[in-house]
């Protein structure tokens, strides 16, 4: 994630949940090392660290051209509505 992109969704997460909450920029070494931790297979995490030094820290899958929402077939939606709307979502339970 774009450093920047962090910083703006943690601050959206902040203002609308009303609590701190803090943007950390994980180095890819680390990133690996969490993924493979979880569980991910080594060679999907290191595709998923590759995406995100690659292209999402170099800003390559923001912009403003306007696809997303064609391809979608409506406006897209700002990350603090989409906060706003889950952080006061009703809780779902299990599925029957």
């Amino acid at each position: 994630m774009a450093v920047a992109a962090g910083w703006a969704i943690a601050a959206a997460l902040s203002e609308q949940s009303g609590k701190d909450v803090a943007y950390n920029d994980v180095p890819a070494d680390a990133h690996l090392s969490v993924l493979t931790g979880a569980g991910v297979p080594g060679p999907m995490a290191e595709i998923l660290v590759d995406v995100d030094v690659s292209a999402v820290r170099r800003g390559l899958l923001t912009g403003g051209s306007g696809d997303l929402s064609r391809l979608i077939g409506r406006p897209t939606t700002p990350i603090a509505d989409s906060i706003c709307a889950a952080l006061n979502a009703e809780p779902s339970g299990p599925a029957d």
